[in-house]
């Protein structure tokens, strides 16, 4: 979020007393915009953090931001750290979304969306209990009915446009609120790792991740952060069935080999047309491309881009996207496939010609 911006167009500012001071676009007058600028009590420029501060995204280019910033390399991370709590180590999972759509009526949808996942170990260092954040509270399960990847770890099933957190697939409905959608065919990853602590300075940070009412504070700021037992012992008993529990998740899944197509790129003015071609597209359900996201790119500026998702229904085809605002150029164009079921392929690349 403190990094997106389309030069010539829109970007993210960090809005302080009512006055933007710094903005994404390093090419700003305004200072320059990044994790490494949030900090508390004070910012990189010296000037100090209040709890007023916030993130300003408003744009209305909210998914494509989000999908840039994806192919860019910002996406599919998870900050974790690890603490003793009441006699118990917890390892916590923070997962950061763009935006949140679900609302009721326009209201609920709001810029930035904190979740979290942690599990706790016993005296012995082995998981004994998993607990997921859904909304305003959670649901917690012993490790031996949480879901697991063949490798071990634990399986979060997201929840469509909300981001809630749950143990199996499924709908889990919510009153006068939208249901929740769970149903574990879209997207997967094994999200990376990156190690935070409560001095890392944006984990810190007193202002809100967004422009919205709703919009959430940094981690380090929330009762989950320094009381991890006490989140668990408030979340709602696990509700996974022992039949569900048995099924695993489709573990296989997330290991399954996505053909990569060869794409070629040529200039149309000011668009740029993107070929690609499947050496074979195959009946697996898990491994055959259903969809392709293609993005082109300024070469050595990642950040200048822009990203279409396009169907894949025969061997070869065809994708047209606009080029990037503000410049001429070269530009590279890259493509990555997935399945049904959210198995991705490798990333291919050429050069816009």
């Amino acid at each position: 979020m403190t990094d997106s911006f389309v030069a010539g167009n829109h970007q993210n500012f960090l809005v302080a007393g009512g006055a933007r001071i710094a903005a994404a676009n390093p090419a700003d007058p305004l200072a320059n915009l990044s994790l490494a600028f949030l900090g508390d009590p004070t910012y990189a420029d010296g000037r100090t953090a209040s709890t007023s501060d916030y993130l300003d995204a408003a744009n209305g280019y909210y998914q494509q931001d989000a999908q840039r910033m994806r192919a860019a390399g910002y996406g599919d991370r998870v900050y974790g750290r690890a603490l003793t709590s009441g006699g118990k180590t917890w390892l916590q999972y923070w997962l950061f979304s763009y935006y949140n759509p679900q609302n009721v009526l326009g209201f609920g949808v709001h810029e930035g969306d904190w979740e979290f996942v942690q599990v706790g170990l016993d005296a012995d260092g082995a998981p004994d209990v998993a607990t997921y954040a859904q909304h305003d509270g959670g649901e917690r399960c012993a490790w031996s009915q949480a879901q697991k990847t063949s490798a071990g770890a634990p399986i979060a099933y997201v929840a469509l446009a909300s981001h809630a957190s749950y143990f199996s697939p499924g709908v889990n409905p919510r009153g006068f609120l939208p249901d929740d959608y769970h149903r574990g065919g879209g997207y997967q990853v094994a999200p990376t790792l990156e190690v935070v602590s409560p001095s890392t300075p944006f984990m810190a940070w007193r202002g809100k991740w967004g422009a919205s009412s709703s919009s959430p504070v940094a981690p380090r700021r929330q009762g989950k952060w320094g009381a991890p037992n006490s989140f668990n012992a408030d979340a709602n008993p696990c509700t996974v069935g022992a039949a569900q529990a048995a099924a695993t998740a489709r573990a296989e899944d997330m290991g399954a080999e996505v053909p990569a197509p060869r794409i070629t790129a040529t200039r149309d003015g000011a668009r740029a047309s993107v070929r690609y071609r499947f050496a074979r597209l195959g009946k697996d359900r898990d491994s055959r491309p259903t969809t392709l996201l293609v993005r082109v790119a300024r070469d050595g500026a990642p950040e200048v881009a822009v990203a279409r998702r396009v169907r894949v229904r025969r061997r070869d085809g065809r994708a047209s996207l606009r080029l990037p605002p503000a410049g001429g150029g070269p530009y590279v164009a890259s493509a990555s496939a997935f399945s049904k079921r959210g198995a991705r392929s490798r990333i291919v690349r050429a050069p816009l010609r």
